[in-house]
């Protein structure tokens, strides 16, 4: 049963995304096409910080805007892959990383068989993709995006935009980055408002905080809801409030 219904744009980030992974094989470019739509949230930006590399699929948009990348990674299988794709991207850097609101805990990372959609947490029975398992969990220490900055492992300027897809833990990685989060002019948040997986937080109350954080929800894009429309996938927007 078809559980999601696509926007026109995400139905052109799922098709890129695996065509993505297909042309990567023959070293082909492409665009990635949500990135490509928000040009001037990136007017001014030096520096990116992405949470939740995956492979790094975003890689040839950030080169286009010629900006330092520095790309988080939580899985040990997937983080050689990124490392291979960003290996010619010499102002992109990867960093093996499970990112979160605490420093030094324990906690086991889920890789599924679909691995952008591996979580510190599980998915949901209902989940919408049919037959997604947990093939290997590992155990990580995390680590929070402040310690990061403060230790030198990311750099960053006077203009920096922060990415964070994490799989139901956006929440988390927002909370770690304490005082530094004042310092992004922009921030973009993947979330959704119902729970897709088990016990994350959801996008009501990552508006709440960002807004707690002195940022304004500049946008707010569905790019995929439930058959019945009362559940949504959100792509969020927040600029600094000045």
């Amino acid at each position: 049963m078809k559980l999601f219904n696509y926007s026109k744009k995400a139905k052109w980030y799922l098709t890129e995304k695996f065509l993505r992974i297909c042309f990567n094989l023959i070293n082909r470019k492409i665009k990635y096409p949500l990135i490509e739509t928000l040009d001037r949230y990136f007017a001014g930006i030096d520096t990116v910080i992405h949470v939740g590399a995956h492979l790094g699929e975003e890689r040839l948009s950030y080169l286009r805007r010629n900006l330092s990348v520095y790309w988080i990674e939580a899985s040990s299988k997937l983080f050689p892959l990124l490392e291979h794709n960003l290996r010619n991207y010499h102002k992109q850097k990867a960093i093996n990383a499970l990112v979160h609101s605490e420093e030094g805990k324990t906690l086991d990372f889920n890789m599924t068989n679909i691995s952008a959609s591996s979580s510190i947490l599980l998915p949901i029975d209902s989940w919408p993709v049919p037959n997604i398992r947990v093939e290997i969990s590992e155990k990580m220490l995390t680590r929070k995006l402040s310690s990061l900055i403060d230790e030198g492992e990311i750099l960053i300027s006077s203009s920096n935009l922060l990415i964070v897809d994490t799989q139901g833990t956006e929440y988390d990685v927002l909370i770690g980055a304490e005082q530094y989060l004042k310092d992004f002019s922009v921030v973009i948040v993947e979330s959704q408002d119902f729970e897709l997986y088990q016990g994350q937080i959801q996008t009501h109350e990552i508006e709440r905080f960002m807004s707690s954080q002195n940022f304004i929800l500049a946008e707010k894009n569905v790019w995929a809801s439930t058959q019945n429309g009362k559940q949504n996938c959100y792509e969020l927007i927040f600029e600094q409030s000045h």
